[in-house]
């Protein structure tokens, strides 16, 4: 069974290295920096029930790594004869803080890179899922859009406003100027802000290697 394994590993990696991949792959090391997961659920599914083969996954510190158990020993694209512990894997042996917890190959290495640290947004708030409110993305994201075209409108309103008050078109006391120029004021600072509190509340999704 290990046989089996090493050298679909090793046809894995080697396709990776072969093909004009992106980001571009030099050695094995660059794959399980990139492609760890893929490499690793790949190869199980073309050991299939051949092999009793587990993915597994583990991380912490801003890093995560996904590899391949079989009869007691684990194997990535780095270590395709395998080893007995994981943390003797290249990669942990590069970055040990990212040995935190094994967990089986279901979970996702965005929610394990960062175990232990603390959020960088408020609770609620991801690149899914749902924002403060309990308001979706696309839902949030109508409400930006219409708080831009609302800051428009009031810019061009007030803008417009003065400039029509100062000519004389609109026969209007003069201290609505003051109105108006105001309205111009908000709708900039509203165009402005809108979008700076979106991206600020909504980070984009960071693909996993």
């Amino acid at each position: 069974m290990a046989a089996e394994l090493t050298r679909t590993l090793r046809e894995v990696r080697d396709r990776l290295l072969a093909e004009p991949v992106s980001p571009r792959v030099a050695d094995a090391r660059d794959i399980n920096l990139h492609y760890c997961q893929y490499v690793a659920r790949t190869v199980a599914e073309r050991v299939g029930d051949d092999v009793a083969v587990e993915i597994l996954e583990d991380g912490g510190g801003g890093y995560g790594h996904t590899w391949l158990r079989c009869d007691r020993r684990h194997y990535d694209a780095e270590c395709v004869e395998g080893v007995t512990d994981h943390r003797d894997l290249p990669f942990f042996r590069r970055h040990p803080e990212a040995a935190v917890g094994v967990e089986s190959g279901a979970t996702t290495l965005s929610s394990l890179r960062h175990r232990g640290e603390r959020p960088l947004y408020p609770v609620g708030v991801g690149s899914q899922g749902s924002t403060p409110g309990g308001i979706d993305r696309r839902a949030y994201r109508r409400l930006v859009l219409v708080s831009v075209l609302f800051g428009v409108a009031l810019f061009l309103i007030g803008a417009t406003s003065e400039w029509a008050l100062r000519h004389g078109i609109l026969g209007l006391p003069p201290s609505f100027g003051v109105l108006f120029h105001d309205a111009w004021l908000l709708g900039e600072v509203v165009v402005l802000v809108s979008p700076f509190v979106f991206f600020l509340l909504l980070p984009t999704s960071r693909a996993s290697p």
